[in-house]
């Protein structure tokens, strides 16, 4: 029984070096694809959740502008409007800004659980670090602006 072996020229001479390249550049285009449709899942999340965040305060709108007015009915009982349109479009850009403040930390971790896996522990250490201080003193301002009211 004769056994034939190859060597490692014999491999790139059964190839074409043009098929060699096509190969080559078939398995970049599947690790950027994987790397397009991670993105792509990622940020279908959080859409996701966007969304429902914006049909949930759509649902409380009245009641949340309600509770806004509350320490402006002090000074003032009356909202003064110049324009028609500011009603409505005010009703939508509260409504679309709350909805990205609740999304917030959903964006946050869609965005952690992407870079992650690039990181060494002492990177994450320092990152979580700095995450974890900067939204502590983001909510500690939105809760000394509401103080201030």
């Amino acid at each position: 029984m004769k056994v034939k072996t190859y060597d490692i020229y014999d491999i790139y001479d059964i190839y074409d070096t043009e098929e060699i390249e096509e190969i080559e550049e078939i398995e970049k285009r599947s690790m950027y694809g994987k790397f397009v449709q991670e993105i792509r899942c990622r940020f279908f999340k959080v859409v996701i959740h966007y969304i429902s965040n914006l049909m949930i305060i759509n649902a409380y709108l009245e009641d949340i502008i309600e509770l806004l007015l509350t320490p402006i009915e002090e000074v003032s009982p009356y909202l003064i409007v110049s324009k028609l349109e500011e009603t409505v479009l005010g009703n939508i850009y509260l409504a679309l800004w709350l909805a990205l403040l609740m999304s917030l930390p959903a964006i946050y971790k869609q965005i952690w659980q992407f870079i992650k896996p690039a990181l060494y522990y002492f990177e994450k250490v320092v990152l979580k670090t700095l995450l974890g201080g900067s939204l502590l003193a983001m909510f500690m301002g939105f809760i000394y602006g509401c103080i201030e009211l």
